[in-house]
């Protein structure tokens, strides 16, 4: 629980690599976006912070996770 009283979930992945693992890397990407989706609608509500080794691009990442809530604020 942060300062402010709410609670705050953290979710450390590491995707799949490689090419070969791209269709596996976008399910896990939609499944982080559920994942992400729930844990903010709670109850109770929380903020969500992502972060590890998504073995993907900058643009897919967002484009997966931005729907869901999520902003990029630091990284490659």
């Amino acid at each position: 629980m942060g300062n402010d009283g709410r609670e705050k979930s953290i979710i450390n992945v590491h995707l799949a690599s490689g090419n070969e693992n791209a269709t596996l890397r976008a399910k896990q990407l939609d499944y982080l976006a559920d994942a992400v989706r729930a844990e903010s609608k709670g109850p109770p509500a929380r903020e969500v912070v992502v972060q590890g080794d998504f073995n993907d691009s900058t643009k897919n990442v967002g484009a997966a996770l931005e729907d869901a809530g999520l902003r990029r604020v630091v990284g490659g």
